[in-house]
Parts: structure tokens; sequence; C-alpha cells
């Protein structure tokens, strides 16, 4: 299936995405045909995503390739059109703090999180040539563990 847009990029981001690893595929191509290699973007498997895929001109294709053999839950993606040279909004980590307000070529995001949270990832995420981001956005988990007794 192919996606288009009129001036701009196509930003793609998934509320859901669990395919079986190794046998089930979603291709993510920018522009030309569906299916030539030369422009693959991405290929995902399993149940990890980017948080954004963006495309590089206006038009951006998807192509999944599925057996029969396990049934998973597939995927909900979410696209729209953003400013050429643009990597999108990767938004902020839950309980995190952004520093950083552009998502152009070049611009760089440095993140932190609140009291009590430990970050988890990258402190700092650059818009790179290619419209994506430099690594997914950290994530922010509570520092302290909670131990439980039955002992009264």
């Amino acid at each position: 299936d192919k996606i288009y847009s009129k001036n701009g990029v196509i930003q793609i981001n998934f509320e859901e995405f669990d395919l079986e690893i190794g046998y089930d595929t979603l291709t993510i191509g920018d522009g030309g045909e569906v299916g030539d290699p030369r422009t693959v973007l991405q290929v995902l498997t399993g149940s990890f995503v980017p948080d954004l895929i963006v495309s590089m001109n206006n038009q951006m294709w998807l192509h999944l390739q599925t057996d029969e053999s396990v049934g998973s839950v597939g995927f909900k993606v979410n696209y729209k059109e953003i400013e050429k040279e643009s990597c999108g909004d990767p938004g902020t980590p839950l309980y995190g703090i952004r520093e950083g307000d552009g998502f152009s070529n070049h611009d760089v995001l440095r993140f932190e999180c609140q009291f009590g949270f430990e970050l988890i990832g990258e402190k700092t995420i650059v818009c790179q040539e290619n419209n994506q981001w430099s690594a997914n956005i950290p994530i922010c988990i509570c520092e302290y563990k909670l131990i439980y007794s039955n002992n009264f």
C-alpha cells in the first residue's frame, strides 16, 4: 500500500506492533515501487519498533509478508504529513522532561527524568539528514524497589 504527501514528507508511528519474529515482516519503503530493495527504510518483525519512521520524499510504502503458522496481534499504524527535512515530534517520555523543541535536521533533543525516576536509553538524540532520530526516546522507570515480606 502506498501513502502520498503533496508538499512534505510522511511520518508514521505505531500504536501496536506484534508480528511473529523472523517469519512475519513489515517492510517500509521510501517512494519508488513497492518491494524495491533500494528504497527500503526498515524491515520490522517481533514486537520492537522505532518511535517514528519518516520518509525522505513525498511517498512511502508498506508491505506485510506473513504466514499462517502463528497468530499475532499485528499492527496499528498512524501516518501524517510533516515538513521536509524534519524527523517529526518524538514526544516526551512518561515521567520525563524534554529540552529542545526543534525537529528539523541537525536539531538536538535532551531528556531527563523527574525526581525518583531513572533514565534508560539515550539522554540526547539528533535529527539526522535521513529524517530519522539517532535513537528512540528514552524511558523513565521508578528508582525505588519495593520489597514485600509476609513476616509480621
